[in-house]
C-alpha cells in the first residue's frame, strides 16, 4: 500500500518544542481527504516519557494537531476510539482538548455521550471535559449548550467517580455557570465532588463570584487528596517512589511526576551560578513546605532518600 506523502512529512519532522505555537500543518496541503491516514497515525507510538534518551516518535502529535486544524467533523469518533491509547502520551492531556476544541459544535455530541459512559478511564474522560471547556470558549454561540449538558450531567452524575464530577464543576467555573449553582450545590450536598480538585462548596461559590468569603472553617483538602490513595508505594523503585509520593501529596502548583522532577533539577544543575536548595526547593511543590512533610515525616523521608 503506497504511503500518504504528506504524512510521511510530518513523520519526518520529528521532535518540536510542545509549548510554542503550532506550526501551520494545512501549508503541507492536508484536506480533509487525508483524514483516514492521519487517523492511522494516531495508532502509532506514544510520547509517554520526555526525558528519556531514545527518540521518541512525534507523529501522532503532528497527525492530531493537523486533523485539529482540518476541524473534520469526521475524526470525532475515530479521535475518541483512539483516546484510551492516545492518553498514555504526555502531552495528550494538554492538547487533545485543544483539537477537540479547534473541531468545534460537531463533537459536542459525541463528547458528552462519551462522559456519560462509567467504563471510560479516568484520564480520557478529564480530557474529554477540558475539550467541551475549549469548544464553548473557542465558539461562544455553543457556550450555553456546553453549560447545559454538563450540568445535566452533574443532575445524574457518576457516584464512582468523584474526580469527574469536581472536574466538571471546574470547567462550568471556567465558564461562569452561575446558572448551574443549584445543581452543584446538590452534587456537594451529596458528597460526590473530590475536594481536592476546587475545593468545597464555599470555594466554588467564591469562584463563581458568589460569594466573597466563607462562613465556615477551610476543610483539610490534604485529608480529602489522601482518601482513596494506597497507604505506600507497591515498588521500590526510586521513580515509582517520588511518583506516588508526588502523585499523592499533590497540589496545584506542585510538579507532576519524576519525569518534570528530573527535568527541573536538571535545569538547577545547569545553571551558571549554584542556586542553594532553599532557593528552589519550594519550586517542587509550590510552596515553602512540602505537604508530605506536615503529614507524615516517616514518608517525607523516604521521599527525600
Amino acid at each position: 500500500m503506497q504511503q500518504n506523502p504528506k504524512c510521511q512529512i510530518l513523520r519526518d519532522l520529528g521532535h518540536i518544542d510542545p509549548f510554542t505555537h503550532w506550526p501551520n500543518y494545512l501549508e503541507y496541503g492536508f484536506t480533509p481527504a487525508d483524514l483516514p491516514d492521519l487517523i492511522a497515525m494516531l495508532r502509532e507510538a506514544v510520547i509517554n516519557d520526555l526525558d528519556d534518551e531514545s527518540d521518541p516518535d512525534w507523529a501522532p502529535l503532528h497527525a492530531w494537531r493537523t486533523i485539529g486544524q482540518l476541524g473534520c467533523a469526521e475524526a470525532v469518533e475515530p479521535l475518541l476510539d483512539a483516546l484510551d491509547h492516545l492518553a498514555e502520551d504526555d502531552l495528550a492531556p494538554d492538547e487533545l482538548s485543544l483539537v477537540f476544541g479547534m473541531i468545534g459544535e460537531a463533537a459536542i455530541d459525541p463528547l458528552i455521550r462519551q462522559l456519560h459512559d462509567p467504563t471510560m478511564e479516568l484520564l480520557p474522560r478529564l480530557i474529554i471535559i477540558d475539550g467541551l471547556k475549549e469548544i464553548a470558549q473557542r465558539h461562544p454561540s455553543t457556550r450555553d449548550r456546553v453549560v447545559s449538558l454538563l450540568t445535566d450531567y452533574l443532575q445524574t452524575p457518576d457516584a464512582e467517580a468523584p474526580v469527574v464530577n469536581a472536574a466538571v464543576v471546574s470547567m462550568l467555573i471556567r465558564l461562569s455557570a452561575t446558572e448551574s449553582m443549584d445543581v452543584i450545590r446538590d452534587l456537594y450536598a451529596k458528597d460526590l465532588a473530590d475536594l481536592s480538585f476546587c475545593g468545597d462548596i464555599e470555594d466554588v461559590e467564591i469562584e463563581m463570584g458568589l460569594r466573597q468569603e466563607r462562613d465556615t472553617p477551610r476543610p483539610d483538602y490534604l485529608a480529602a487528596m489522601a482518601l482513596g490513595i494506597a497507604d505506600s508505594p507497591d515498588s521500590t523503585n526510586p521513580l515509582d517512589i517520588v511518583d506516588f509520593y508526588l502523585d499523592k501529596y499533590a497540589t496545584e502548583d506542585s510538579l507532576l511526576n519524576a519525569a518534570e522532577l528530573n527535568g527541573f533539577l536538571t535545569s538547577i544543575a545547569c545553571a551558571p551560578e549554584i542556586i542553594p536548595p532553599s532557593a528552589w526547593f519550594a519550586g517542587i511543590w509550590g510552596q515553602d513546605q512540602m505537604p508530605i512533610e506536615r503529614a507524615n515525616q516517616q514518608e517525607a523521608s523516604e521521599f527525600l532518600t
